[in-house]
């Protein structure tokens, strides 16, 4: 677990520097991420060299197993078909609800307020511009 935890700001940085900032690669958009698999190659022949050394420092399967599904989860988390798409969509109904849409009578009063941004100042700023998540409350 402590692995998988130091392993995950890593494979973060990475999906976002191939996939937002360079989107080159695309590497979350196939069902097998192989940037974790390499990692997970990383991590058997990395484990078994240091086994080599002292046995305790093999990972057993389970271990191995663990590590990669968290790093999967990490590797999905920060993806470009997940936070790049989810975060507009949180926002997507109160932004588009006009009258000619009647959204304010048939769709927004059904959805969960802890589920999407209903702020109007906060959807403008989100939509538009100028929103800053640390000093305007938006978060909120």
């Amino acid at each position: 677990m402590v692995l998988a935890a130091l392993l995950a700001p890593g494979v973060a940085w990475f999906n976002i520097l191939v996939v937002a900032i360079r989107y080159a690669g695309q590497p979350n958009t196939v069902s097998v991420f192989p940037h974790i698999l390499f990692l997970l190659l990383l991590l058997i022949v990395g484990g078994n060299l240091a086994g080599g050394l002292r046995p305790a420092w093999r990972l057993a399967p389970r271990e191995r197993l663990a590590t990669y599904f968290l790093k999967l989860m990490v590797a999905v988390m920060s993806s470009h078909d997940l936070i790049e798409v989810l975060v507009p969509i949180l926002s997507y109904p109160h932004r588009y609800a006009t009258p000619a849409s009647k959204w304010t009578v048939q769709i927004t009063p059904h959805l969960p307020n802890w589920l999407v941004v209903s702020n109007p100042q906060a959807v403008e700023r989100c939509w538009i511009g100028g929103s800053d998540f640390w000093r305007s409350g938006d978060w909120r």
